[in-house]
């Protein structure tokens, strides 16, 4: 229905706002509880993931629409998709390199190691990206 697509729209468009310079605790109030950057939006994913329409989502021509429909949104918008989509993906391969060489510092092979093994590497090079 359109009330649900609507609905999936908004949540798409939350993941692409443009970071305000405001604090978030003056933007949007006090939270009823605290919880990490990455809590926050494993629940936000978990919240979308679960929404009927997306469940809804079988074919990859039904996933494309709703891309175009971003792109489309994005360029009505004033934002830059494609630049924005190259940004992102460069950040994704760059953070996935130095996962990569951390690993390799270690002697960890990442084929064979543990999911924990993975989740302490990638911790540790969002600690040091978070420093820069």
């Amino acid at each position: 229905s359109p009330a649900d697509a609507r609905s999936i729209f908004n949540a798409a468009h939350m993941l692409f706002l443009k970071e305000t310079k405001k604090d978030s605790w003056e933007q949007y109030g006090t939270p009823s509880e605290r919880v990490t950057i990455q809590e926050a939006l494993h629940r936000k994913l978990a919240h979308w993931q679960s929404h009927p329409l997306i469940q809804k989502i079988e074919e990859d021509e039904e996933l494309g629409k709703i891309f175009l429909d971003l792109v489309f949104w994005a360029a009505k918008n004033g934002f830059e998709a494609e630049r924005a989509l190259r940004v992102a993906n460069s950040k994704f391969v760059t953070f996935i390199k130095s996962i990569e060489t951390l690993a390799e510092d270690r002697s960890v092979d990442l084929f064979s190691a543990d999911n924990k093994t993975k989740k302490v590497l990638k911790e540790e090079i969002r600690k040091r990206n978070s420093k820069d």
